[in-house]
This record gives structure tokens, sequence and C-alpha cells, in this order.
């Protein structure tokens, strides 16, 4: 834990040497026709922070400021982009002090880096400042610098995630370039638009061409809504559903939150992580379609009321099985209760029949039900509840899964949430970041 912080600051501090060597080898320098310029920019910069697309359940947001000043990096040359880059790009959160200080300290210094790495790329291709004619060359060097600049940000963005929040480097990474290269594959040929527009009709023909733009970002903005509104939906009935029941309140969240434990552990990428993250609070959805009866029954379940208790795993499908974003989820919560031996349901299936991430969900449910009170019986201590997954390993769990869940209780911070029953409610889901939003780990673009 120690050398972990030890690392994760000593990253901070190497970023911010670099940055400040940046800036005292090529300071900016200003007369006064530049200055009002380097206002303009700041201001769009500014506005571009100020109005990023939230994405879903704190995955992070998405702007165009990266557009703007690799734009202006293009027309004025790196010293004057790095500037702006480290102050333009200031949050209100940043401001207000409601980010961690070591967060705002290494968002200054990664972003001078990144800006200053896509600067002299460009020009080692042979890119001349201000030059923005459209020649193979030219096109060549702009894009490399462009995605230059996204190969830093992403890669010290994740090592002070991956840090802070101990997940494995290289596949945060993996996971952070598969996100960003199609988002900078957009944004650099803006950036290019963005600079040639300036340079043929100066601010007034620049701001018509913003318009459409934010015409484009209130469309964008109002669709990621309506998916989020839609799995937050789905969210708050499973737990109306728990809250119905004190003995269970909670319960999804913790099994999202093991599940993930588990899938980092099991090396799973970070896309079927978050996928566990949302199946592992929506597992039991189905249950709606049970009746409050047999939910709440303190006793044993009658032979008929078992059978309509089987059913809740594929009527939480059938509700999920619509919400593209989660792929395979849908199945995974058909299939959480099928145990190794065939003698699970709906389907029986056997051994690797059934998919990974519904037996991983089966572990953290199954945990957690052990551990937890119920109308029929007390909860039981950690140890119990790990002794009692391994004495069914190969007839309910699978090994692999249950060893995945004794590594993550290994660790003292994630061993004491689940003793003391306090997890995150939806824990950081990994993303590609432009800046980190918070010392605890969340992030955005």
């Amino acid at each position: 834990m120690k050398r972990n912080m030890l690392l994760f600051y000593t990253s901070i501090l190497m970023t911010t040497v670099l940055a400040l060597a940046i800036l005292i080898v090529n300071p900016p320098r200003f007369d006064l026709e530049v200055f009002f310029v380097f206002i303009f920019f700041f201001v769009l910069t500014l506005g571009a922070e100020a109005m990023p697309v939230r994405l879903p359940r704190g995955d992070g947001s998405v702007s165009v400021s990266f557009a703007i000043i690799y734009a202006y990096i293009l027309l004025y040359g790196i010293s004057l982009g790095v500037l702006l880059a480290t102050v333009g790009t200031l949050s209100k959160r940043e401001i207000t002090g409601k980010v961690a200080w070591h967060a705002v300290v290494f968002n200054r210094a990664q972003l001078a880096v990144s800006a200053a790495t896509a600067g002299y790329v460009f020009l080692l291709l042979g890119g001349q400042i201000g030059y923005l004619d459209l020649t193979f060359s030219n096109l060549i060097a702009i894009t490399v610098g462009g995605f230059a600049y996204m190969f830093v940000n992403a890669t010290l963005v994740t090592l002070y995630l991956a840090l802070l929040e101990k997940v494995d480097f290289t596949r945060m990474w993996l996971y952070n370039i598969q996100w960003a290269i199609p988002n900078f594959a957009a944004l650099i040929p803006l950036s290019y638009l963005i600079a040639v527009i300036y340079d043929i009709t100066g601010v007034p023909g620049l701001i018509l061409f913003l318009f459409p733009l934010l015409l484009a970002r209130h469309a964008f903005q109002r669709y990621m809504d309506m998916r989020e509104v839609y799995i937050n939906t789905i969210s708050s009935l499973t737990r109306a559903l728990e809250a119905k029941d004190a003995y269970t309140y909670g319960h999804g969240d913790r099994v999202s939150f093991l599940a993930k434990k588990i899938g980092r552990k099991m090396n799973l990428s970070e896309s079927d992580v978050e996928v566990l993250g949302y199946v592992g609070v929506l597992h039991d959805i189905g249950k709606i379609g049970v009746k409050d009866g047999i939910l709440n029954k303190p006793g044993p379940f009658t032979g008929e009321e078992f059978r309509e208790m089987k059913k809740h795993p594929e009527i939480g499908a059938e509700i999920l099985k619509g919400v593209s974003f989660l792929g395979n989820g849908s199945k995974w919560v058909k299939y959480h209760h099928e145990r190794l031996d065939g003698s699970g349901y709906p389907d029986g299936l056997i051994g690797d029949n059934i998919p990974l991430g519904a037996r991983i969900i089966a572990v953290a449910d199954a945990f957690d039900a052990i551990m937890s009170d119920r109308s029929y019986k007390k909860a039981r201590g950690l140890d119990f509840a790990v002794r009692e997954l391994e004495a069914n390993v190969g007839t309910q769990f699978d090994g692999g899964v249950v060893a995945a869940l004794k590594a993550v209780l290994e660790d003292p911070e994630s061993a004491k949430q689940v003793i003391e029953r306090k997890v995150p409610i939806d824990s950081a889901v990994m993303a590609m970041a432009a800046t980190v939003e918070k010392g605890e780990g969340d992030s955005h673009v």
C-alpha cells in the first residue's frame, strides 16, 4: 500500500517537473495581437470544458477542448499551445476546490506534456507552424501529432488511475486506447478545420462554424441522457425490490463490487468488467415478476413456489436483452443460477457452457448471500463463506472464480469493505480520460 502511494506521488512529481521544464525551455511570448487571439481561444477552450457530454453512470465525459488546443498549436506553436492546454482546461470543480489538489496539479502537468508532445511530433514530421496547406506530408504530420497527444494523455492518465485504484496498468491502458482512437480520429480533422477556418476568416467565421457543433453536442447529450435514464430506471426498480426486504437491501451493489473485483483478478477486459458492474446491480431484476409473498417468505418454498422463483433469471434476461451496451450481460443474468454439474436452472448448462460472466456473478451472489442476514437464516462470517464456496467448487461454482475471490479478499481494504458491508455504489468504471476529476479516481475528458 505504502509502496503503491509512493509510486503514485512520484509519477505526479515527475510529470510536473517535465511540464515545468517544457515551459522553462520554451516560454510563451506575447505581443498585443497574439494576446487577444490567445484570450479568444482560451474562452473557447473553457467553454468546451464547461459543456462536456456526460457519459452514463460515472463513466466520464467527452468535450472538444482537444480540438481547440491542437488547432491553436498548429496556428501559433508549441509554447502558447502548452499554456492554453494548461490553463484553458481548468474546470469549475477544480477552481472551487472540489477536486483533490494532486489531481489538479497532475491535470495541469499531463495536459502540458501531451500538448507539447503533439507539437514536437508535428514539427519532427516536417510540419510548419501556420502552414495549413492540404498536402499529404502536412496531413501526415497533423494526424500523427494528434495521435501522439492521445498516446501520452492516455498513458499518463492511466498510470495515475492504475496506481490510485490498484488495478492492472496494461489492461486499463488497452481499454482506454480502444475507446480513445475513434474519439481522436474524429477530433483531429476537427482541429485542422478549426485552424483553417480561423486562418481564412478569423474570429467571426470560426464563431459561425461552432454553432453547428453546439447543435450536434446537444443532440448527442440527449442521446446519452436517454441511455442513462434507461439504465437508472432499471437499477431503481432493482433497488426498490431490495428495499421491500431489509435483509436484501444493498445486495445488488455488493454483488456488483465483488464481481468487478473478481473480473479484474481474472484479467478480463475492462469492457467486460464494466458490464459485470452493471449486471451485478441488475442480476435480480427478474424478481419483479415474482409474487411478493414468495419473495419475502420466511420459510422453505413449496415445489410450486420454487418453480415460480426459478423464473426470475429468464424474466431478468428478457428485460435486459434490448440494452445493447450490455452486450452478453443479459445472458449472464439468465444463467447466474446455473451449476457446473448441470443441476442449475433455467437450462441445466454444464461446466464451461455457462458463460464466465454468469459464473462470476454466481460466486459473488452466493458469497454475499452467505454473509447476509435473511429472514430464514443469520449471516455467517467471511471464513465460513469462503469455506462454503470452496466446498462446492466443481459442482456449483467455478474453481478459478472462487480462487479469484480469495485473492480479492487478501487485499485488506477490500476485505474490510466486504466485512463491514460498505462498498462504493457504482464504484469507478475506468474509461479513457483527458483529465482526472477526483483524487479517488473518477475521470473525464
